[in-house]
């Protein structure tokens, strides 16, 4: 069945291509709305925690984690810039990973400004799933960081930014270290993998199957 997508769109807010396989971001407020036949990731943003009913929506997050159309649980993660506390952050990330190690699929992971923490809870969680750290932005010193911790990275619009720091560190990837989305930007996926074609210097051809290659690596599919 996945051979009939030309294109992996690891992260998206909405499925916007009928030649891509789009992995649809969901809000635990949304679980009832997804489509059979579609895939998604559910979870917890550090940005939309409700405080008062966390644990009404974790729990809720945890009930359909299993469902055959999830594929991920996020994006969830740590954010220095969110309104909520770094404590009930870590403490809602770290149920999520719960989650994710207990029905054996990866996170799709939001950080801002917390990479150092990230790091630290991979560490100390034992987590096996992949982690996925989406919409990278960084320089190749925080890229190194997650990469020597066993965590995938993920570009989606920076990359059409020619001075950005994703346009800067493509290139000095190998090609087996990245997966490629569009967020919620209006940006479509080819736009995306053309500008990674050329930044790289890659054969479209050659850029599609290793992108199928790594996503059936992270996701076991």
């Amino acid at each position: 069945m996945l051979s009939k997508y030309k294109y992996i769109n690891v992260h998206a807010h909405e499925d916007n291509s009928e030649d891509c396989l789009s992995i649809i971001n969901v809000y635990p407020e949304a679980l009832e709305k997804m489509n059979p036949g579609k895939y998604y990731s559910i979870g917890m943003h550090p940005w939309f925690i409700p405080e008062k009913e966390v644990g009404k929506w974790l729990d809720k997050l945890e009930e359909y984690a299993s469902h055959e159309e999830v594929v991920a649980i996020g994006e969830c993660g740590l954010d220095k810039l969110a309104d909520a506390s770094m404590e009930i952050q870590q403490f809602v990330f770290e149920r999520q990973i719960a989650i994710a190690e207990k029905v054996q699929k990866p996170l799709i992971i939001h950080c801002v400004r917390s990479f150092n923490e990230l790091v630290e809870i991979k560490r100390t969680s034992g987590s096996e799933v992949s982690w996925i750290v989406h919409g990278f932005n960084s320089k190749m010193a925080i890229a190194d960081l997650l990469l020597n911790h066993e965590m995938n990275l993920s570009f989606g619009k920076a990359l059409l930014i020619p001075d950005s720091n994703a346009s800067k560190l493509l290139p000095q990837l190998e090609e087996d270290q990245y997966l490629l989305e569009t967020d919620d930007g209006k940006v479509k996926i080819e736009e995306v993998y053309f500008a990674a074609a050329t930044l790289t210097d890659m054969d479209m051809e050659i850029l599609k199957l290793a992108m199928f290659t790594n996503f059936i690596n992270c996701f076991k599919l």
